[in-house]
């Protein structure tokens, strides 16, 4: 029968108590975190307004259905149903983590750790274990089986190992408390907590940065069916995107499943909706350095202060059709061109 383990926050290492230890971690990786977050939303502003809060019950709905219940993604059974495990298990870790933050951060608070209540502890354990065989699945699928669209990165396979590594230290930590090995348990709780901290503040500033603004992207869709934007000819600019089209390509996963479902990417024209979507999410992060483009009216006065330059825009790219078919109009394909064209993303105002 197992007893109780030392309290992480109380226990003293070299004569400090680890709940100052844990302020320093937190304050960094939080502060870090909200610097982020900040800075991206602030690009997100500069891009032109639409209306995407109505509906608010509606939209309720939908981010429940498709973000608790991954709809969407169980289509694809196998990598559904391991990304399901891993979400549930996110779930469950996260309200862990925070709930022992506050208690190690404030350890006069009259309340246990989240893994010494049963009713948490064993659901963790249970989803931890499933949620790890599902980063198998899912690493298999990108390293082994790999389909089309979805790219072997460091920064997924980063995360793959962040993932694993929080699941890892909480099952060794629970396996500890039950050989009452107090010395590998505090090690293992530490190191949970330092993983999930630096997993906090690395999210951001990642390509991975859609597993926070995903559930939102859900929150904030289009209830308009099979609508299409109008003809373009193209955009570079910040100014030239609503800021939900911006989010777009925040929320994408780069998974590569709008590829594989694309009758004209499968048709074999140059259209890649990944790709004009992932332009989208480079303009966004180009640009969190970047000042904002000067108001109507200041070129001149910024001209002459010979402190800031505009640079005129790039042209679009436009990727060329090609046709696959003698008889296909002239016409039909010239339309593909124009609203086809993919943002460089590379011409921000300076």
């Amino acid at each position: 029968m197992s007893g109780p383990m030392p309290d992480p926050s109380l226990t003293r290492y070299l004569a400090v108590p680890g709940w100052v230890g844990l302020w320093v971690l937190a304050a960094v990786a939080i502060g870090l975190f909200v610097r982020r977050v900040y800075q991206l939303v602030r690009v997100l502003l500069r891009g032109r307004g639409e209306v995407r809060w109505d509906h608010v019950p509606r939209r309720l709905v939908t981010a429940v259905t498709n973000v608790f219940f991954q709809r969407r993604l169980v289509e694809e059974p196998i990598i559904g149903v391991a990304h399901l495990a891993i979400f549930w298990a996110f779930v469950f870790f996260a309200t862990s983590f925070w709930w022992n933050l506050v208690r190690g951060l404030l350890p006069f608070l009259p309340i246990p750790f989240s893994d010494d209540m049963p009713w948490m502890a064993y659901p963790m354990e249970i989803l931890g274990a499933l949620a790890l065989l599902g980063i198998v699945v899912a690493a298999v699928r990108r390293y082994v089986f790999t389909p089309q669209g979805l790219e072997r990165t460091w920064d997924a396979s980063t995360v793959l190992g962040l993932i694993a590594l929080l699941l890892v230290t909480f099952l060794v930590s629970q396996v500890a408390k039950g050989a009452n090995a107090s010395g590998l348990y505090l090690s293992m709780w530490w190191a949970h907590m330092a993983t999930v901290l630096f997993f906090l503040a690395y999210i951001p500033y990642s390509k991975h940065v859609h597993l926070l603004a995903s559930p939102f992207g859900v929150f904030f869709t289009s209830f308009k069916p099979g609508a299409m934007p109008a003809e373009s000819e193209g955009a570079s600019r910040l100014d030239e995107f609503t800021w939900r089209e911006l989010f777009n390509g925040l929320a994408c996963a780069e998974c590569g499943r709008c590829e594989r479902a694309c009758p004209a990417h499968a048709a074999g024209f140059a259209l890649s909706p990944k790709e004009l979507v992932h332009k989208v999410k480079e303009l966004v992060l180009g640009a969190v350095h970047a000042p904002a483009a000067p108001a109507a009216g200041s070129g001149a006065a910024a001209a002459s202060s010979g402190r800031s330059r505009l640079r005129p825009p790039a042209a679009p790219v436009r990727p060329q059709a090609t046709d696959h078919s003698a008889n296909a109009p002239a016409k039909s394909q010239r339309k593909f061109q124009r609203s086809a064209s993919i943002p460089t993303g590379t011409c921000i105002r300076a």
